[in-house]
């Protein structure tokens, strides 16, 4: 996801990370509550930024299209929760 040019574009104009961006779209979502993740200090100092900026709704709206490509982010086989053993 990182690596979207529509995250990385929109996160430039921020002078933010294309991870900020996308963590910022989620806080910005009604009724969501993020809890992000993060193991390194410099990980989680970068993701308490995420308080000095908006996204505009067009920016919202071009990070939502994304969802519609049906593509996978996550490689479940690499991470996926301790529990889920299938």
């Amino acid at each position: 996801v990182v690596n979207d040019p529509v995250l990385q574009e929109i996160a430039a104009r921020h002078c933010k990370s294309a991870a900020q961006a996308a963590l910022k779209w989620l806080v910005q979502q009604p009724d969501m509550i993020v809890v992000p993740r993060a193991l390194e200090a410099a990980q989680i100092a970068e993701n308490l930024t995420l308080f000095d900026f908006e996204l505009s709704e067009d920016e919202m709206s071009r990070i939502s299209a994304l969802r519609d490509r049906n593509l996978r982010v996550v490689d479940p086989a690499v991470r996926r929760p301790i529990w889920d053993v299938g």
